[in-house]
C-alpha cells in the first residue's frame, strides 16, 4: 500500500451523485469527482472528471448507481 500511496498520483473520475435508469439523460448535478490513485492505463475505460461537460445531454445504457463510476461504455 505505501508504495502506491507515494508513487501514483490522484485522478479525479467522473462518479455519479444519484442514480440514474437507462435511457436517462446525465446532467450536471448527477455527477461528482471521485479521486482515484493508479496508473493512467487503469482508468482507459473511465471519464476523466476534467471532461465531464461532454457528457451532459447524453444517455446511459445501464442503470447506473449513485457511487459508481461513469465508464466510456455507459
Amino acid at each position: 500500500y505505501l508504495a502506491l500511496h507515494k508513487a501514483t498520483a490522484t485522478t479525479e473520475l467522473v462518479g455519479l451523485a444519484a442514480d440514474v435508469k437507462p435511457g436517462g439523460l446525465i446532467t450536471e448535478a448527477d455527477l461528482r469527482p471521485v479521486p482515484v490513485r493508479g496508473a493512467a492505463p487503469l482508468f482507459a475505460a473511465a471519464v476523466p472528471y476534467a471532461d465531464r461537460a461532454g457528457l451532459y445531454g447524453m444517455t446511459v445504457r445501464r442503470p447506473v448507481r449513485a457511487g459508481e463510476l461513469l465508464l466510456r461504455a455507459d
